[in-house]
């Protein structure tokens, strides 16, 4: 495959990479002197294998082993592992069983070890569906139950669904290539059970392998980009310690996560040095590649300052390069950043079987009600099958229908991925179960969710007392009240944020601010962002000199930490003259640091800041933030977008804009509901007369 970009990126490495330690780089010669015999032993009995993982990475980036990799990591099929077993029965090597499935090509006598990863054929004909998701959600599972490792109980639960992984594949045999066991690539990444086209494996090709070859996959980039997003970025030191004891011993003491890219603090500069210099190389690139990996080094901020405008650009660049699907991905992701929806609807093609497209498609579709009900599962029911994590979307939206069938569906899905593991769905099983209005409600059931919910994992404490909330469940937050405060009192600081929530509310406890204060303290004093803002406004709410200073005081240090709703919330201080004094201006510059952080609740409260100041160019300055929250569908946006067209603020006057985005406002809050009655009767068409009747027939 020709790729002058990745032929570019071997030369750096090879000028800037740090060489591998010895004891790493003695671990690669065993590794590479044993793949040399297993080589001639496939080769001899007809045995298909490629290279994966690290391995494959350091084929394609270094024409050898990654520096500071050391073993390899190899994928053949169940049938060509059981002829390696055969034909390596009486000899000096053996294939052990290693981790949840994998196997390990070893020596009898001696050091070193290759990991082979078996992997399946899974048709995709429909008579084998039912199959085929059983098998996703064993898979599921396996990974549910990685952080019971530990426990004997959830050893004998892995090795038992591991047989079943490897029996059901047989039945399912031909279609897409699924990594089907292992603590693999794909299950870390959070990819569950992503398949693989086979034309993107076979035929297998040779690439030189340090001073001999092996087989990679046909299109390794594609299974890299699937694997590992970031591959292509330059990374000058990292840790694996998979073989070489002293090295994760060495890396431990350096505070350095194994298995995690990174560098000691020493390195940052020559690190980032190196990045700009990559950079440079990378732009007189032709190839969309080089442009997307820009793309990515300022929108993560790789080395550099995050840059979205700098990450637009050279996504666009690679999409008006070469379009494909992982140019498209990128620009559509980008210009959402940048709620710049009309070129958004361009980007997307009319079809795509790609996932990752079509989850983009549904996303564009009902931000604008542009696809029914009905296209919009369809085209869900579609996609969960490349990844199961989408059913959570899939299940919100038919919760929002209100149509029985569809939360009855809502319902099932939750109610089967609630058995194997996944916590989130419980949640929908709470929500479901005491919303009174719910063809599924059942108040004591949904009780048992909380409960199971919550001492499992705290955490959901938030979201399960904002779910009680919103469906008026008010009975049921004493009890999550009672479950969680143990918790609290041991210093969950979630669950301290519950409690000072249900005091500043009386709900789940009576109200009483100074209680609330005390327990949001002691979730910000744990550094939880969210109880920070949450601290500022009940001591807003308490109103006293003392709790302003304070507010002003827990405000103003996480804005210095960059968080934007500190920013907002300081300008409105500056604003109403609490606990600073009053100071429009002031007001304004802290907003619009806020705004800057996309906060459309901060656009619309610059909106009102400037249109109150209203200095020539403030009007201007106003339509143009608030444009952006109105298109980006916030509704508070789209009603002020309609008052700057009424009032002639900013924009000529014109009553039919002004009526079209107040419009769109409606049915979202009926705050501005009186606001359209007014300009319809001041417009006074013949439709107008109609449209009047039904916003006075509408229940408030």
């Amino acid at each position: 495959m020709n790729d002058p970009y990745m032929d570019r990126l071997r030369e750096f490495y090879k000028k800037n990479s740090f060489a591998p330690d010895e004891a790493t780089h003695l671990s690669q010669q065993i590794c590479l002197k044993l793949f040399e015999e297993l080589s001639k032993i496939c080769d001899s009995n007809d045995i298909r294998y490629w290279a994966t993982g690290g391995t494959l990475i350091g084929a394609v980036r270094h024409s050898g082993f990654v520096p500071w990799d050391d073993d390899m990591d190899l994928m053949m099929s169940r049938a060509d592992i059981d002829k390696l077993k055969k034909s390596i029965d009486g000899s000096e090597y053996r294939l052990v069983k290693g981790y949840y499935g994998m196997f390990k090509f070893k020596p009898l006598i001696g050091a070193g070890f290759i990991d082979i990863f078996p992997y399946d054929m899974i048709s995709y004909s429909s008579d084998k569906y039912e199959l085929r998701r059983i098998y996703s959600d064993l898979f599921t599972m396996k990974s549910s139950i990685f952080d019971k490792n530990s426990l004997k109980r959830g050893r004998e639960e892995k090795h038992r669904i591991h047989d079943y992984l490897s029996t059901i594949p047989r039945i399912l045999s031909g279609g897409y290539c699924y990594y089907s066991i292992g603590v693999d690539v794909i299950i870390h990444r959070g990819r569950k059970l992503a398949g693989i086209p086979p034309d993107k494996i076979f035929p297998l090709r040779r690439m030189k392998f340090s001073n001999t070859s092996m087989y990679v996959p046909n299109d390794p980039d594609y299974l890299l980009s699937l694997q590992y997003s970031e591959y292509r970025m330059p990374v000058v030191y990292a840790t694996h310690g998979s073989n070489v004891s002293e090295l994760m011993k060495t890396c431990k003491k350096m505070n350095i996560d194994l298995g995690v890219t990174s560098r000691p603090k020493d390195l940052d500069l020559s690190y980032k040095a190196l990045i700009h210099k990559l950079v440079k190389l990378l732009v007189k690139e032709e190839d969309y590649r080089a442009h997307l990996d820009i793309s990515l080094v300022y929108r993560k901020g790789l080395g550099c300052d995050v840059d979205l405008d700098k990450a637009l650009f050279f996504a666009k660049t690679a999409y008006e390069t070469e379009v494909n699907d992982h140019t498209i991905i990128s620009y559509y992701d980008l210009l959402k950043t940048k709620n710049d929806w009309k070129t958004c609807q361009e980007v997307l093609p009319s079809y795509s079987s790609n996932p990752e497209i079509l989850f983009r498609k549904i996303d564009y579709a009902q931000r604008f009600n542009l696809m029914e009900t009905e296209g919009i599962i369809d085209s869900y029911k579609k996609i969960i099958k490349f990844n199961r994590e989408w059913e959570f979307n899939m299940i919100d939206f038919e919760m929002k229908t209100g149509i029985e069938d569809y939360i009855l569906d809502a319902y099932e899905r939750s109610l089967f991925l609630s058995k194997i593991g996944w916590k989130k769905a419980q949640l929908f099983l709470v929500e479901l179960c005491m919303d009174k209005n719910s063809i599924c409600n059942n108040s004591d059931l949904g009780e048992i969710w909380i409960n199971r919910l919550l001492r499992n994992d705290v955490s959901y404490a938030n979201r399960v007392y904002e779910i009680l909330c919103r469906v008026g469940a008010l009975e049921a937050l004493n009890s999550m009240v009672e479950i969680i405060v143990p918790f609290a009192e041991s210093g969950d600081s979630e669950a301290q944020r519950c409690i000072g929530q249900a005091y500043r509310d009386g709900k789940g406890a009576p109200q009483d601010l100074d209680k609330a204060a005390e327990w949001m303290r002691k979730a910000a004093d744990k550094n939880l962002g969210r109880a920070k803002n949450e601290l500022f406004d009940i001591l807003w709410r308490i109103g006293t000199p003392e709790s302003y200073r304070e507010m002003i005081s827990v405000a103003t240090e996480f804005a210095e930490s960059g968080d934007g709703a500190a920013m907002g919330r300081i300008g409105r201080a500056y604003r109403d003259g609490k606990g600073v004094e009053k100071n429009l201006d002031e007001a304004i510059r802290w907003m619009y640091e806020a705004s800057c952080e996309d906060l459309n609740w901060a656009r619309n409260e610059l909106f009102d800041l400037f249109c109150k100041r209203g200095e020539p160019d403030d009007f201007i300055k106003a339509k143009a933030i608030v444009e952006i929250s109105a298109k980006n569908g916030d509704m508070g946006g789209m009603g002020r977008l309609g008052r700057a067209y009424r009032d002639g603020k900013g924009v000529e006057k014109d009553l039919d804009k002004a009526i079209e985005w107040i419009r769109k406002a409606v049915p979202r809050n009926d705050i501005w509901k009186n606001e359209l009655i007014e300009l319809l009767r001041k417009r006074g068409l013949p439709e107008d007369i109609k449209e009047l009747e039904d916003l006075s027939n509408k229940p408030k």
